[in-house]
């Protein structure tokens, strides 16, 4: 794809060489097009890297990102091709993530001396500017470096501790070096924070860094204090962190009734930080949060596109007009179907198959930290359930929370259709991310369940868009559920 890019410019610069000597085409090295060229590079095309397939969290020399690694060789590779200037527009927050606590200290005080040294002055970089809750250093620390790449990182670190936390300079600092020691050293990535819930389940961390929070508190004797409120806004952005994993958590279990309240405490404290403007009047926009994470914002917001639904579907059809029939497990087999074989071979049969059926992890994991990050193309999933005797005569749905790209569905070796028929989405790719129901009768309306026995869910996904954030695949829990009313229908 590079090289079809590549030699498009090249003629375009040979034709107006006479007219525009000084001529010079600027693209992005991004997706598909990122890959060094064959063909001979002209050296007024300028490169400019855009890794928003790649890591964002740390830098080119972490062992546990073979990611960055790569961008660094990508670079090397292209500036080898003769090209008089590189641009970087790179990213300094976890793609679509819904801003929680994160640093990437490691990151900047690397990556921006690196590409210094390998010609590239001139960055553009996306980030969110109303971090104040949750990330008010890594900026600040990119900053200093990019105005000079000489900086000495820890007296700037020493420097910012000190002015911005006053008194509770010390445990501030052990609570960003926690944080940042969270992401530097675990292998997870994923955008749109699916990264937290490995980061952070279940391990200590997570009461060491409410640890320095309280110390920090406790030595701020001054609560109408400049810095009472900087730890205020750290402080409710971290509780805002812990809701959403609990929130994650319930889900995850299929405990739709705790997580669709700790998603409403979550959207409230996201109100607060959200309309909450910091110090120091006249300094415009200076948000804990961006606007864009209110709960108001629809499909603008990144938690409603990718957590809300599955939450508050899941609590609507188990609390609301139903009652759960069966959950699927968290932990399905898998095969990827590279020669997309598999309804031939009828991978879609009940009962166990052989092959080399491995298992993988759908709601708690995601593709990217399961080793399928760059994997584009279809896969399946096959699991088995028993559903009670009791539901038999009762109409019978089965709901799954989310799928990256989109599926086919087959309930006992019956065809019940696909994810992309809901007209809800994102862009482009109808059902993207979003919940959606299948009655489980065949053609002539007759049920294809065996209460009381085992079913086979069979789930064909492919993953041919929406790539970037590292999903795929299953991505939210699996049920089978029973509205009330044997009239109810999906969309009502």
């Amino acid at each position: 794809m590079t090289d079809r890019y590549i030699w498009f410019f090249n003629q375009i610069l040979d034709e107006l060489e006479d007219e525009f000597p000084n001529l010079h085409i600027v693209h992005y090295t991004y997706g598909a097009h990122m890959m060094p060229p064959a063909v001979e590079h002209h050296e007024r095309i300028v490169p400019v890297f855009a890794p928003i397939t790649m890591d964002r969290i740390r830098s080119m020399d972490n062992p546990m990102s073979p990611d960055r690694h790569t961008l660094r060789w990508l670079i090397d590779e292209f500036d080898e091709r003769g090209v008089n200037e590189m641009y970087y527009r790179g990213y300094y927050n976890n793609l679509a993530c819904i801003q929680l606590p994160k640093t990437q200290i490691d990151r900047v005080s690397v990556e921006i001396p690196a590409l210094y040294e390998r010609g590239i002055n001139v960055m553009r970089v996306e980030c969110i500017r109303h971090a104040w809750a949750s990330d008010p250093l890594t900026l600040y620390l990119a900053a200093r470096l990019m105005w000079d790449v000489d900086t000495d990182v820890d007296a700037a670190l020493d420097e910012f501790y000190r002015k911005y936390y006053g008194p509770a300079e010390e445990p501030m600092r052990l609570y960003h070096e926690e944080l940042e020691a969270a992401f530097r050293d675990t292998p997870y990535f994923t955008g749109s924070s699916y990264v937290y819930f490995p980061t952070f389940k279940n391990h200590p961390r997570r009461d060491e860094l409410r640890g320095c929070l309280e110390e920090a508190k406790a030595l701020i004797e001054d609560d109408d204090s400049v810095y009472a409120e900087r730890l205020w806004a750290i402080r409710r952005g971290y509780e805002r962190m812990g809701l959403f994993l609990d929130m994650m958590k319930a889900r995850n279990r299929q405990d739709f009734d705790t997580a669709h309240s700790k998603m409403e405490d979550f959207d409230i404290l996201t109100e607060e930080l959200v309309d909450y403007e910091l110090e120091d009047i006249g300094r415009r926009g200076m948000r804990l949060l961006a606007l864009s994470e209110s709960k108001d914002r629809g499909r603008g917001s990144y938690f409603n596109r990718f957590f809300r639904d599955s939450v508050e579907d899941g609590y609507e059809r188990t609390f609301e007009v139903g009652e759960m029939a069966a959950a699927l497990p968290d932990e399905w087999d898998f095969l990827l179907d590279t020669a997309e074989i598999g309804e031939i071979a009828g991978y879609y049969r009940p009962g166990e198959l052989g092959g080399n059926w491995q298992p993988i992890k759908t709601s708690s994991r995601s593709w990217s930290d399961q080793g399928l990050h760059y994997y584009q193309g279809w896969s399946w999933y096959r699991s088995s359930v028993e559903i009670p005797e009791e539901f038999e005569g009762r109409p019978v749905y089965l709901w799954v929370g989310a799928v990256n790209t989109w599926a086919k569905v087959w309930v006992n070796g019956h065809y019940m259709g696909t994810s992309r028929e809901p007209e809800h989405g994102l862009p482009g790719v109808p059902g993207t991310f979003r919940p959606f129901d299948m009655p489980t009768l065949d053609g002539d309306g007759e049920s294809v369940l065996d209460f009381g026995g085992e079913n086979w869910v069979v789930i064909k996904v492919v993953r041919d868009r929406l790539a970037e954030l590292g999903t795929g695949g299953i991505m939210a829990p699996v049920m089978f559920w029973s509205p009330e009313d044997p009239d109810w229908t999906p969309g009502e």
